[in-house]
């Protein structure tokens, strides 16, 4: 049983013909319905185990198994899918069953897609809470059988043939195969790590009634329903009566379920042709021809998937799904317990594991130097070939690096594909296999590996190739934007001359009538502010430190206040009152700075207030335990206060609410430059009672990092 179990390659069991061209043509379709997908993946046992093995597998896997087909294809992905249905069917075309395997695939097609439409109905009259969980238990309860003809179609052939009652069939298959197909499906079912209550419905199908009357309630179900299925075709079939012990099921129902299921498979009808060929002994030409056959065959089947896992590559725009694709087509395509892919950085010469998805980030941690015997993915990426730890191939674990990856896979051989081209060698594909699966990756196989594996670095390699170019576009329009702004800036600066000119002017006529205007003054210093703020769009970012100077506080404010009283105060009917503390110390900090610290509060109050109010300023000095003397700034307005929904993030640059001409950053910069000063701004807000900034500035520069607070004092309805 071991043997079936671990030989057998999901890819050899074989779908249903129909079913499979029909998806090949959904796949191909536009206007692909996702819900017609899953119906159709759903009435095949080999394709609804194929889409849900892989999506259980490690680079899938969630917390819980995942037994809806419907959350597979999900999970998957319309171009997963479309693999797997390519390769199902490129293997069965190559498969060539005998006539009378091909017959007995029918008669298991029909019975299964009988037994499962019969789980999924009586689940529903028993009010089971999955009925689709019930409908793929029924479908897959038979897959021993299935297993069997792919192992030996003949003699299991003779031994349906023998019309044998349950546990006679049971004994004729332990005696040939060592095992029962109820006994194998459940180790299948284990195997590829579907949900432990799916095993055991398969396992239990033909079970006395009296050993699961204390069963789970899918066990019973699936009984139930393959012994309805088998209603006129088995002598002493007990399905009535069982459905009337197990659910209280009365006759009629039962019979109508029957009908109802029959009707069902029969509207899918043109199942799998049943046509047979003449009986030939082959001869020794028939040997050599076989031998041709079977290698076109498998160059064939090579070409084809190798086109699909390239279209897949192709669709990818970013090195991280890429990646994630790679791993994905892998395990789709050779079925390992788990796929990693390794990047070696030439620089550094280190190579390093690259996790996806659900991969754990300790894949992240293992690294080590390109050295021969450091590793076989080492070994691989050396001498550009596919390595493998297989003692009967002549390789073994070599490292215990090679043993922590078949620790953390669960695994018992690694097989290393180096993924490199002639001009760029990226790292290597590794897959992780459990004991005795590697038994049918002979040369071709290998070969195949290679072949993907070169062709997903080729795909690496046009993206990084893509990303540079892309790089250097954005280089070029970066070096035309700051050209712009050079010269936007150059003739910005041509107005401002002019305006420094005519102030100039103005100040001497007013000097020789003996007049004296401090408002000519503070416009000449707003004007070299202007300045200033507009070449730092071209020059390096002024050194905060190198620019601070004592200043005395109030009489900044108090400059401020003047600047702005008729062309923003006043105009906006709003009154100032300052409280300024005139004992306050004089402060070490840059007076450019602050001034504008000053324009960009003063102008946020005036646009909460644009029917009026009053704006008050007060100054104070501040000592503290935990730092330097300070002093305080606090500006206070009688609006309307912040909306909450803005003043959880009110110093973070965001989209203006104040409409055209605001960029909504003033705030920002705000807090920006009172940290760069080493102080601190704190906001206190509340509905219909204004709004208070204050700024705490030290006496003296503190090299200190600070975060912005906002906080709310009351909030009143």
């Amino acid at each position: 049983m071991d043997q079936i179990v671990t030989n057998l390659d999901l890819n050899r069991l074989p779908a249903l013909p129909r079913v499979l061209a029909r998806l090949l043509r959904e796949l191909n379709d536009d206007s692909l319905n996702l819900r017609n997908l899953v119906e159709l993946i759903s009435q095949d046992a080999a394709l609804s185990l194929k889409v849900l093995a892989v999506t259980n597998s490690p680079l899938y896997r969630r917390q819980n198994p995942i037994t809806s087909v419907e959350q597979s294809v999900n999970l998957l992905g319309l171009k997963m899918v479309r693999i797997i249905a390519v390769s199902a069917s490129m293997q069965q075309f190559f498969n060539q069953f005998s006539p009378t395997a091909t017959q007995k695939l029918n008669q298991f097609w029909q019975h299964s897609l009988t037994c499962a439409f019969l789980s999924r109905m009586i689940a529903s009259s028993v009010s089971y809470p999955d009925a689709d969980e019930a409908y793929f238990a029924g479908l897959l309860h038979d897959v021993g059988q299935l297993a069997m003809i792919v192992a030996d179609a003949e003699e299991y052939s003779s031994i349906l043939d023998s019309n044998q009652e349950d546990e006679a069939l049971l004994d004729l298959e332990r005696k040939w195969f060592g095992v029962s197909h109820c006994e194998l499906g459940m180790q299948l079912i284990e195997h590829w790590e579907l949900d432990p209550l799916l095993a055991q419905a398969v396992r239990h199908h033909h079970d006395e009634i009296s050993l699961i009357r204390n069963a789970p309630e899918l066990v019973k179900i699936v009984l139930l329903a393959n012994a309805m299925s088998r209603l006129g075709i088995q002598k002493n079939c007990t399905a009535i009566p069982m459905a009337n012990a197990l659910f209280g099921i009365a006759m009629p129902d039962a019979m109508r379920l029957i009908a109802e299921a029959h009707a069902s498979v029969e509207k899918l009808s043109d199942l799998a042709p049943s046509g047979t060929t003449p009986a030939h002994h082959p001869t020794r030409a028939d040997t050599a021809q076989n031998g041709r056959q079977n290698e076109l065959q498998r160059v064939t089947y090579d070409a084809v998937l190798l086109s699909e896992a390239s279209a897949v590559f192709d669709q990818d725009q970013d090195e991280q799904g890429l990646i994630s694709s790679i791993l994905k087509t892998a395990t789709i395509l050779f079925e390992p317990r788990s796929a990693y892919v390794f990047e070696w950085d030439s620089d550094s010469n280190l190579v390093t594991g690259r996790p996806v998805e659900n991969q754990p980030q300790s894949i992240s941690r293992i690294r080590f130097p390109l050295e021969p015997k450091m590793s076989l993915i080492a070994d691989s990426l050396l001498w550009g070939t596919v390595t493998h730890s297989c003692s009967k191939h002549g390789n073994v674990v070599c490292s215990l690096i090679d043993e922590q990856l078949l620790k953390l896979a669960e695994a018992d051989d690694l097989y290393c594909i180096p993924m490199h081209t002639q001009q760029f060698t990226f790292g290597a594909l590794v897959l992780a296999f459990p004991m005795d699966r590697t038994t049918h990756l002979d040369g071709s196989v290998r070969c195949f590996m290679e072949a993907c594996a070169k062709r997903a670095t080729r795909r690496i390699d046009e993206l990084r190739k893509s990303k540079m170019l892309a790089s250097s576009v954005d280089r070029s329009e970066v070096e035309l934007y700051k050209t712009q702004v050079r010269q936007t800036v150059h003739e910005a600066s041509n107005p401002l001359a002019i305006l420094k000119n005519y102030l100039k002017s103005l100040d001497m006529k007013l000097a020789d009538a003996h007049i004296e205007l401090v408002e000519t003054r503070i416009l000449n210093e707003e004007l070299d502010r202007v300045a200033t703020i507009i070449r730092k769009l071209t020059n390096p970012p002024e050194d905060v430190v190198s620019t601070r100077s004592a200043l005395n506080i109030n009489s900044v404010i108090h400059e401020m206040v003047t600047l702005h009283e008729k062309s923003l105060f006043s105009s906006h009917n709003i009154r100032v009152e300052t409280h300024l503390d005139h004992q306050l110390p004089e402060i070490v900090s840059n007076p450019q700075s602050i001034k504008q610290v000053l324009v960009n509060l003063f102008k946020n109050a005036a646009e909460a207030m644009p029917h009026g109010g009053m704006l008050t300023v007060l100054t104070a000095a501040v000592v503290r335990q935990t730092q330097h003397d300070s002093i305080s700034i606090i500006i206070s307005d009688t609006g309307p206060g912040i909306p909450k929904e803005i003043f959880g993030h009110l110093f973070s640059p965001v989209k203006s609410t104040k409409g055209l001409g605001n960029s909504g950053i003033g705030l920002s910069i705000t807090s920006s430059i009172v940290t760069e000063l080493g102080g601190t701004i704190t906001c206190k807000t509340a509905h219909d009672q204004g709004t208070t900034f204050e700024i705490i500035l030290p006496r003296t520069p503190e090299h200190t990092q600070h975060t912005p607070e906002i906080s709310s004092f009351r909030e009143q309805k």
